[in-house]
């Protein structure tokens, strides 16, 4: 395998709006290409010293094989590491877009591990605002609302989707059916906002 298909991994993340399928199939040639030329590398680097000084030109292929593994195994380690974490860097991203609860058609790109690591990274946040609350009990360290600052406490929404009914910290009960409109406290609807099952009407 050439390093311009190995730069696929890159490219495909580049192009794609949203973060495109997990590229199995080519992560592991990648990795089996890497082990391939770990092993002739070792092969090489084993051969007796009197045999390589015997002659300068063999010495000079001797390390240009050499070399040329090196930057090959290299190469190939940079793309795959560059390739996941710019896929982490999107799976944070959508966290704060969302919310905690990822759209199920985002999470059928994702492989099992990013799901395991969407959920890690979750919990991390999740406790730490829980420890925050603990010390701080007259503070809301939710950290997933309210990302930018709001304008207003209430603002007005209407019902892109049906969204079932919310019980708002003032003990009323609204239900959220499509189209509909509605007043209401921000920080209780931001992460529906987010979700894009409501839109804040510009007053």
């Amino acid at each position: 395998m050439d390093t311009i298909k190995a730069s696929k991994l890159l490219k495909e993340l580049k192009g794609s709006k949203f973060l495109p399928y997990y590229n199995e199939e080519l992560i592991k040639d990648l990795k089996k290409d890497i082990k391939g030329h770990c092993d002739s590398f070792i092969k090489i680097i084993s051969e007796p010293e009197d045999e390589i000084d015997s002659k300068q030109d063999k010495y000079q292929k001797y390390m240009t094989n050499i070399k040329t593994l090196q930057l090959i195994i290299y190469r190939y380690k940079r793309i795959i590491l560059a390739y996941l974490s710019k896929r982490m860097d999107i799976i944070e991203q959508y966290f704060w877009e969302f919310g905690q609860n990822l759209p199920k058609e985002y999470k059928e790109f994702l492989h099992p591990d990013e799901k395991q690591y969407t959920e890690n990274y979750r919990s991390l946040i999740v406790n730490y605002s829980k420890n925050m609350t603990q010390n701080y009990p007259d503070v809301n360290f939710d950290l997933t609302k309210d990302l930018e600052p709001p304008h207003d406490t209430f603002i007005e929404v209407r019902v892109l989707q049906d969204c079932g009914e919310i019980l708002t910290s003032y003990g009323e009960t609204i239900k959220l059916s499509k189209d509909t409109q509605h007043y209401v406290k921000r920080q209780e609807v931001e992460h529906l906002i987010l979700q894009g099952y409501l839109k804040p009407i510009e007053s």
